[in-house]
């Protein structure tokens, strides 16, 4: 909960009950969307102050990493990943309102 942006990523072991670190993003974000790889890594996507970098931390070696940018950067929207690896980012909130558009992420 709580409201702003934070760099500061967590991973959760639902094993044993318990955080560990995961670094520090490179971009403050808050009502951002992370979404999980086939590959494992994970990918992050916009948040509030209309962020455009995507960014993808690598759990081998625990590095955050900006990979790309979005057209129009967004908060509150939706992303998920397509058979093909591709990645549909959807929706949301941008400097002009709400968005009825999507983008395609591909590494």
């Amino acid at each position: 909960g709580g409201k702003g942006k934070i760099t500061v990523a967590e991973i959760y072991n639902p094993d044993t009950d318990t955080w560990s670190p995961a670094g520090e993003t490179n971009k403050p974000r808050g009502e951002h969307s992370a979404l999980l790889l086939t590959d494992g890594s994970v990918l992050v996507t916009g948040g509030i102050g209309y962020i455009s970098e995507v960014e993808i931390f690598d759990p081998k070696t625990s590095t955050w990493s900006i990979v790309g940018s979005l057209n129009t950067g967004r908060y509150r929207h939706a992303v998920t990943q397509l058979n093909d690896g591709r990645v549909l980012i959807m929706a949301g909130t941008a400097e002009e309102g709400m968005l009825a558009t999507v983008e395609i992420y591909q590494d």
